[in-house]
């Protein structure tokens, strides 16, 4: 919904003005509360606007069961356990870093288990800004935009030496994705949620 505005695509009442009908998925919208099955809604109502309820109806489903699958493995492997803490990390060069956090991302790190140690993303964050929040994990997240530092990003954090005492580099608990595979908003962030669950608690 961050992109329908003047400056950006234009607002949803220049497209309705045009006789445009536009559909906004709920997994997109920050200001909600959010969950993974705002997605799997966003999809059934595609289904409805475009006229094929059927098949989308049973992706939906299989998304659904991949969804439970997913929460019931982990709950099994978590009860009793706090949260981890982690930080969804980019751009890591120059001893600096972007974090990223949504409400989206926060429902995706629920269904493992885990917070964002960031109640707000930022750029230029800092070596001293990892040691204060001192996730347990790091998700590391690539993209086009920083492909020639993404590289080595992880063995470059793994062997700076201000940060070898945050738990994450310490136990060598980072994991590298692609920015669409959690930037998503769709249903690649279900798939995503099943591979972050296997990182954090597979062997």
């Amino acid at each position: 919904t961050l992109m329908f505005t003047d400056k950006a695509i234009g607002t949803v009442e220049n497209y309705l003005e045009q006789g445009i009908n536009v559909y906004t998925l709920l997994a997109s919208v920050d200001v909600i509360d959010q969950s993974l099955d705002n997605i799997i809604t966003d999809i059934r109502n595609i289904g409805i606007i475009f006229d094929v309820q059927e098949a989308a109806n049973a992706y939906a489903d299989s998304l659904e069961q991949q969804l439970n699958e997913t929460l019931n493995s982990v709950s099994a492997q978590t009860q009793g356990k706090e949260k981890m803490k982690v930080i969804l990390m980019a751009g890591f060069r120059d001893n600096t870093f972007v974090a990223f956090s949504s409400t989206m991302h926060s429902a995706m790190l629920e269904a493992v288990n885990a917070v964002n140690v960031l109640d707000k993303g930022g750029t230029d964050l800092t070596m001293e800004n990892l040691i204060a929040l001192n996730p347990d994990a790091v998700i590391y997240i690539t993209s086009k935009r920083f492909a020639e530092t993404d590289a080595d990003a992880i063995d470059r954090l793994l062997a700076e030496p201000t940060i070898q005492d945050v738990p994450a580099i310490a136990d060598k608990k980072i994991f590298k994705i692609g920015y669409d595979d959690i930037m998503d908003y769709g249903a690649r962030d279900i798939s995503t949620v099943g591979v972050l669950a296997n990182f954090l608690y597979g062997e």
